[in-house]
């Protein structure tokens, strides 16, 4: 607000018959200014707040926001950091003004910056936290300045893909967290949290350390990292996907190691553990826990046609397996614990007499090539699909409630190779109507055992991903489905014939991707039907009733 001085035109009176040429202004600070009053247009008292230098608009920085609250946000991914044009150093603003509203940034959100092409970013002091894959990808970045403010680092992966990152300078004042030599660590230098990809050659870990962190090594091009014994943990995923570093040592102070350490170490030939470490043990190269009923991690580098897991490991950690060279893998009996991602993106597993005790994490089996069970085949349901069936008959088979009368398939057990589904199935009592394929419901179980689906008239859904990579050679769509998800059948590769009805509305993004052998018949003569991008890539023939 503003509001002209009262007696101006008295004091330029005043000044004038005293034939005065300079008015003099004295301010608070006791500095004395003078004007002259021929160049004195009007005074003014304003009771403004003068512009802050820290702000800048959002129109003027690459960067892009998401408002938290009513004074804060966070640095967002806008998808626009594919663009080479960014400038080479991005100095994050500690204060943005969007929409005429002044905000200060306090964080880094998810994917931040993934793809940026800068080679320096600069966080402000007002910055308190970094979430997952804040820098993923930043290929050209070479130096990260992080500040004094910065108190929280997502336990995910940071700075994947930074292959060129040398440097993570830290602010002195940190109280959380330091660095040394472009090293991230915690303040007290006991846990190493990112060694930047860029640096190259060999590594020797500081003997204050004694937890390697989540991802603390991931995508590095290392040579070879030396533990020392004051190290007693080693984090998920801390060496995924090194692709340099061929072998390692474990000391024997490690008492701890989670899973996918050492997942899709394309080179790892061998993970060597100290005689006297009473936890791990390691054979042909091979890691375990000391008494070999654990299967901790496989060295990826190791080249095999088949490798036959010890009939003494009852148990396969999670992410094991990830990205190893073995073309066959053979499962035993004694096995009755696979985790999550186990066998993911194996060329063929094979698993003798599976138990249907078998205890699974999610994604076992994701993007492998074929899984074979060892085992008389198993049939689920009643080929008549009215028969209403209590669920408790249809063993391993999972059902979501979605109304008061319907429910999903929402999944089931690995080993089925054919499955009746019924139309209607008793839960507790209640009959319900089975009208979904659910999300994932049978690639997230590993269903590519899975040979024959009979759907019932009374499907309407067929949900994203629900035979994603199923080896079924046929299916019959029932006409009474009208939505078909993404990836529903993406990567069905043997998967002969689909024909679809009138009735279908909606075909999502990919559903039929990479399904080289099928034939698609498309009823289109109700010009209805929305079909995704790439719905049908790579099938064999896609065939309308109507031109």
């Amino acid at each position: 607000m503003k509001k002209g001085l009262l007696a101006l035109g008295a004091l330029f009176a005043i000044c004038l018959s005293m034939m005065a040429t300079d008015m003099v202004v004295k301010q608070k600070n006791g500095e004395i200014v003078r004007f002259d009053v021929n160049e004195v247009n009007e005074v003014i008292f304003s009771e403004s707040t003068p512009e802050d230098p820290t702000v800048v608009d959002e129109s003027e920085t690459p960067l892009r926001f998401k408002i938290l609250s009513d004074s804060t946000v966070e640095v967002t991914n806008n998808g626009s950091f594919g663009n080479s044009a960014l400038p080479d150093t991005i100095m994050i603003p500690a204060k943005v003004r969007i929409n005429d509203v002044v905000y200060t940034v306090t964080g880094i959100g998810n994917s931040a910056f993934e793809g940026c092409h800068s080679k320096k970013i600069v966080l402000p002091s007002t910055i308190t936290y970094i979430k997952y894959h804040a820098f993923s990808r930043c290929s050209d970045l070479t130096e990260l300045e992080i500040s004094k403010s910065v108190t929280s680092i997502a336990k995910a992966p940071v700075f994947n893909g930074c292959y060129n990152l040398k440097t993570i300078n830290v602010a002195s004042d940190n109280p959380d967290f330091s660095s040394a030599d472009g090293v991230l660590y915690n303040k007290e230098k006991t846990t190493i949290v990112c060694v930047p990809g860029g640096i190259k050659g060999d590594f020797t870990i500081p003997s204050s350390v004694n937890c390697i962190g989540f991802s603390a090594f991931e995508d590095d091009s290392l040579t070879s990292v030396k533990i020392p014994s004051s190290v007693t943990k080693i984090e998920y995923n801390a060496f995924n996907g090194c692709k340099v570093m061929t072998s390692i040592d474990i000391p024997s102070s490690v008492t701890e190691i989670e899973d996918g350490a050492f997942a899709s170490c394309f080179n790892l030939t061998n993970i060597n553990v100290a005689a006297d470490n009473a936890n791990f043990t390691s054979v042909d190269g091979i890691l375990y826990n000391k008494d070999i009923t654990e299967l901790v991690s496989f060295a990826d580098g190791i080249k095999k046609d088949i490798f036959a897991i010890p009939s003494t490991v009852t148990s396969v950690r999670g992410y094991a397996f990830r990205g190893c060279s073995v073309e066959r893998i053979e499962v035993p009996s004694s096995v009755t614990y696979l985790g999550d991602g186990a066998f993911w993106s194996c060329e063929v597993v094979i698993i003798d007499n599976f138990s249907k005790n078998v205890k699974t994490g999610e994604s076992v089996f994701a993007n492998c090539g074929q899984i074979i069970f060892k085992k008389e085949s198993v049939v689920v349901g009643n080929p008549d699909l009215s028969v209403v069936m209590d669920t408790s008959e249809l063993k391993g088979v999972r059902f979501k409630v979605l109304s008061d009368s319907t429910v999903e398939l929402s999944g089931a057990r690995l080993d089925i190779d054919t499955i009746y589904i019924p139309s209607k199935v008793k839960i507790n009592g209640d009959i319900y109507t089975v009208t979904t394929i659910g999300y994932g419901a049978f690639m997230i179980t590993g269903g590519s055992n899975l040979r024959c689906v009979k759907l019932p008239s009374t499907i309407t859904k067929i949900g994203d991903y629900a035979f994603n990579w199923v080896y079924i050679n046929e299916i019959e769509i029932p006409s009474s489905v009208v939505e078909i998800g993404e990836n529903a059948f993406s990567y069905c590769e043997i998967l002969k014939s689909v024909k679809i009805s009138e009735n279908v509305r909606s075909i999502g993004k990919e559903a039929f991707y990479g399904c080289d052998k099928l034939d698609v018949m498309i009823d289109n003569s109700k010009d209805n039907i929305i079909i995704g991008e790439d719905a049908f890539k790579y099938c064999k023939s896609v065939t309308y009733t109507k031109e």
